[in-house]
């Protein structure tokens, strides 16, 4: 049986006339039989035309998740429905990524949604068939993370609750997950594709709007408009561990983003060797950032501190970000106050020149200074230390 994702059940409506049955907005999606959440891992959408005489969509682009705690501070559960009147059906998008755009090169594509008691069933019409979308039952195993798939009507696991987000709401809020925490105080990097104010107390967001790289400093700027702005890559502080106590409220409007951003987002982290064998290998669904360590800062901590530091791994974190750096830069950048970032100065760049011995026997070698000026007839024995250049070769006197 072709495996395909939640996306692309949502995408192959076909665009058939369908009336509005959900409100615009941002969604949490969960099967009401295996009780698992849909998340977006990468944008990657494909049609085969010739699966069993049906036709069928390979995504492998949704991962279905068991527990809450694992996709609470994920941005790419967090699925906007936006209805389209000219396609009589729904575009879904999330983490940069929407259904049309995805298979704009196979059709028309828009979402048929038909309400089935508090459920949803997710149908397209393909080769003269109705198909459904359907949480996958791995081995007979229901207690797995696993992913979503098509087939015909009939299935138990083809009804899904699409929920809308609700800070006050104890199981389907979005609430961040620190994961470093330096001088008492709890972080995590995030670039999400949606814009929110804050519903806990406690919550900074913070950019870098300044860097001295040769000196290893970095400016944070604090966003202190109600509105944080949609991708938008952020430093989240935050007062406590626990996402309950790191709600935020997740809106349709939008703040102007500040131009001074130096962070550079990344919204999937999805490759080969990342991905678990049931994904399979037959369609190219790599969509990450590979990292590269004498470019790339990312965040840390060092000795107690919050940094941005090179990093070893292989590929940028979604939902994250880097600071993008020149090879001079330090291997570790710490953030200092804007006071102290303004008083830093920055080192010499490296000159590239190696350091080298005089030469006392070349006593009669004419010596010139950067300007072209000859400064010795007699070698370097008797200049100061410096820069000259000897027969055409800059070399250092130390």
């Amino acid at each position: 049986m072709k495996k395909i994702t939640l996306i692309a059940a949502l995408s192959l409506a076909a665009a058939s006339a369908n009336a509005q049955v959900l409100a615009d907005g941002y969604y949490r999606v969960q099967n009401s039989n295996t009780k698992r959440w849909a998340v977006l891992a990468d944008d990657k959408a494909y049609v085969d035309e010739n699966v069993g005489g049906v036709g069928a969509v390979n995504l492998e682009a949704i991962r279905t998740y068991l527990h809450f705690d694992k996709i609470v501070s994920n941005p790419g559960s967090i699925i906007k429905f936006t209805y389209s009147k000219a396609g009589k059906g729904y575009v879904l998008s999330a983490q940069g990524a929407n259904t049309h755009t995805m298979l704009a090169n196979y059709g028309d594509y828009y979402l048929t949604l038909t309400k089935q008691g508090k459920t949803y069933v997710a149908s397209a019409y393909a080769k003269g068939f109705n198909i459904h979308l359907a949480d996958e039952r791995l081995n007979g195993n229901e207690t797995e993370d696993s992913l979503g798939y098509m087939q015909p009507s009939g299935n138990d696991r083809q009804n899904w609750y699409i929920t809308p987000l609700d800070a006050s709401s104890a199981d389907n809020y979005f609430g961040f997950q620190p994961t470093l925490t330096a001088n008492g105080k709890d972080y995590l990097p995030f670039y999400a594709d949606f814009a929110f104010t804050k519903y806990s107390d406690g919550i900074k967001a913070y950019y870098v709007d300044g860097v001295k790289e040769r000196a290893g400093v970095a400016r944070l700027h604090e966003i202190t408009s109600d509105v944080i702005p949609a991708g938008f890559p952020m430093i989240i502080e935050t007062a406590s561990m626990e996402p309950s106590s790191n709600k935020v409220n997740i809106v349709s409007s939008n703040a102007a983003a500040p131009t001074d951003n130096l962070l550079s987002g990344v919204y999937f982290c999805s490759a080969i060797d990342l991905l678990n064998w049931w994904d399979g290998t037959s369609k190219d669904h790599n969509v990450y950032t590979l990292n590269d360590p004498t470019t790339m800062r990312v965040l840390a901590v060092e000795n107690g501190d919050l940094v941005l530091k090179k990093s070893t791994e292989k590929y940028i974190p979604a939902n994250s970000f880097y600071l993008k750096v020149s090879a001079d830069c330090a291997d570790v950048v710490k953030f200092v106050d804007s006071a102290t970032f303004d008083a830093t100065t920055e080192p010499d760049p490296p000159t590239g020149i190696a350091s080298v011995t005089a030469d006392k026997n070349a006593v009669s070698a004419l010596v010139y200074n950067l300007n072209g000026q000859c400064v010795s007839v007699s070698g370097l024995e008797s200049l100061p230390k410096g820069v000259y250049i000897v027969n055409g070769k800059k070399v250092v006197k130390r």
